[in-house]
Formats: structure tokens, C-alpha cells, sequence
């Protein structure tokens, strides 16, 4: 699997001296689905305008698919899809109309669009709308609408800022839904800036969070959950005789920690190392003769995670971004 996109020391600085990407780098591979977050003035979109070649940097450079965004820009813009925080239709014409324009601006000819955007309706289940205004179209359709639009050329690397904000959750998930088609499907590689954090999770592959410009960790869920906490959280549900069990079991070598949480019939654990003394409280219990129902590993949310990164990088970033 090969770099998808590279980017090194990439900065951008708007006069008079406010710096709203501060030497960031990064690399994503292909097929990947990349989330960028990051509170309103972060960065996010700035970078994306980078990489899109919407701007030039200030310094550093970085290559989209092999393609340098300043060397390169029109060999570039034939091979990626963007689509913004609002979809740019023509919402006069049709969806196939608007699918057809956008198709012969990226160079292909009029049979090529109409079996292209034909595949791309059925799929996307788009085929009995194909031929409605786009005006006439609920506020979800017009950004599933925007998504094909960006694919119709059939770009191997994909642009989504923003591709639910102010949907409904219905409308949501479906295009949620859309953007994993895309990325599974047809094999390309998805950038995406977002605020929620359920769909990021969800979605991603890699997520990258940045604030007031500076790129402040990048990693896999998995990955940014370990960095931020090394202690892991375990919950066990016993039939009786919790609070025998829970005294039991803490004097355990590994057990930071337990309580009976709310419901009174489960202990949580603090470990310090999950696959080590699990196995040996699990014996204890049965040992003892305990009844266990459950055993469950208590994962860190990605907002967990975000508020903690959030948290530790206030007040250490004290310059402006935009």
C-alpha cells in the first residue's frame, strides 16, 4: 500500500503574521479513511485548502498521490474529488444534468459520463431521483449528491469537509453510509474533516487532531486510546456476592484499583496491563466460585481520547490560527 498523502513542515501564514498551519507533517496511505479534528479556527480547513492547491503555502510542500501541490497543481486537480461544506450543485438542473456537467469538465466524453453517472446512481440508489432538480432535493440528498459529483471522474483520493454538519441523523447516516461505499467499494482514499467525533470513530482509519495550527497526534483509535491512558479498565458482572468478590480480587498483583459501580452487581477494574492480569483475576473468581455473566473490556471513547488531548495542549498553544 503506497503514501496516498505526504506532507512536511507544511505552514501557511496569513498577513499580518497569524499562523494557521504551523509546520505540519504527516503521511496517509492509500485506501485509508483520515479524519481531521479540531475546534472551529484550528487549521483544518486551511490545510485542506492546501492540499487542494486552493492555496500555496507559506513553506514547506507536500504531494497528493504523487502529484506536488506546487510543481504539479493541474495534473492534481484531474485526480482528486473535493467536496466542501456545501455542495456547489446547480440546484436548476437535474442530478444527472449536474453530474453530467461536472463529468465532462474533468474530460470525459458524453458516453463515457452516462454510463458512468448511470453506475454511480444505482449504486448510491440515486436512480429514481436521477432526473428531479436538485433544488427539490432534502438538505442529505444535495451532500450525497455533492459526494458523486466529487467521484464522478473516478479520482482515487477524495476531499470531504464537513459532509454531515447540519444534518438530520437519518440524513446522516446515510451518507455516512455513502462514504464507506466509496472507500471500501471503489477503493479510494477519503480525507475528512469533521466535529463529530461518533462518525470520526466510525469511519476512520487514522485520525489526526490539530489546534491553533499545530498538528497535535496522529494514529489509529487504537493507537491515540493508548497514548493518552496506559491504564486499562476492566468490568466484570457476577450472579452474588460482589462485594466479597471485589476484596478478593484487589489485592490481585496488576488490580490498580476497583469499585462496584451503580448497579451492584458488576467490579471495575483498574489494570495496568489488561492481557497479563485479566486471565488471572477470571481464575480467582471461578476458583472462588464465583458465577461470572460478563466480562468486559472498557475502551476509551474517541471524545474521551479528543478532550484529553485537548486538555493537555491548553495553554501550551498561545499563537493565533485561523
Amino acid at each position: 500500500m503506497g503514501i496516498a498523502i505526504e506532507a512536511k513542515e507544511l505552514s501557511k501564514v496569513f498577513p499580518p503574521d497569524i499562523i494557521a498551519v504551523n509546520r505540519i507533517s504527516f503521511a496517509i496511505k492509500e485506501g485509508e479513511i483520515f479524519s481531521f479534528l479540531g475546534p472551529n479556527g484550528a487549521g483544518k480547513t486551511t490545510t485542506v485548502r492546501l492540499l487542494t492547491t486552493l492555496l500555496r503555502p507559506t513553506s514547506g510542500f507536500a504531494t497528493v498521490y504523487g502529484y506536488d501541490i506546487l510543481k504539479n497543481p493541474q495534473e492534481l486537480r484531474k485526480n482528486m474529488g473535493v467536496l466542501t461544506d456545501r455542495p456547489n450543485l446547480y440546484l436548476r438542473l437535474s442530478a444527472r444534468k449536474n453530474l453530467t456537467f461536472f463529468a465532462k469538465m474533468y474530460g470525459l466524453t458524453h458516453e463515457e459520463a452516462t454510463r458512468r453517472i448511470n453506475e454511480l446512481a444505482k449504486q448510491f440508489d440515486l436512480l429514481k431521483r436521477l432526473d428531479s432538480p436538485a433544488g427539490s432535493y432534502s438538505k442529505g440528498m444535495k451532500q450525497k449528491l455533492g459526494i458523486l459529483r466529487a467521484m464522478v471522474h473516478s479520482p482515487p483520493i477524495m476531499f470531504l469537509d464537513e459532509p454531515t454538519a447540519g444534518l438530520d441523523p437519518l440524513a446522516q447516516s446515510s451518507v455516512r453510509e455513502t462514504i464507506e461505499m466509496v472507500a471500501a467499494d471503489l477503493d479510494t482514499t477519503i480525507f475528512l474533516t469533521t466535529h463529530n467525533l461518533p462518525e470520526a470513530e466510525k469511519l476512520s482509519t487514522k485520525i489526526g487532531v490539530i489546534d491553533k495550527g499545530i498538528l497535535l497526534t496522529i494514529g489509529s483509535t487504537y493507537e491515540l486510546q493508548s497514548k493518552v491512558s496506559k491504564v486499562s479498565k476492566l468490568v466484570i458482572t457476577c450472579k452474588n456476592k460482589v462485594s466479597e468478590y471485589q476484596k478478593l480480587t484487589s489485592k490481585i498483583d496488576g488490580v490498580i484499583s476497583t469499585h462496584i459501580l451503580n448497579n451492584g452487581s458488576s467490579i471495575e477494574f483498574e489494570l495496568d496491563n489488561m492481557n497479563i492480569t485479566t486471565p488471572t483475576i477470571v481464575k480467582t473468581l471461578v476458583d472462588s466460585g464465583a458465577s461470572i455473566l460478563e466480562v468486559r473490556p472498557v475502551k476509551k471513547s474517541l471524545e474521551d481520547v479528543y478532550k484529553h488531548i485537548m486538555d493537555s495542549s491548553n495553554g501550551v498553544l498561545n499563537h493565533d490560527a485561523a
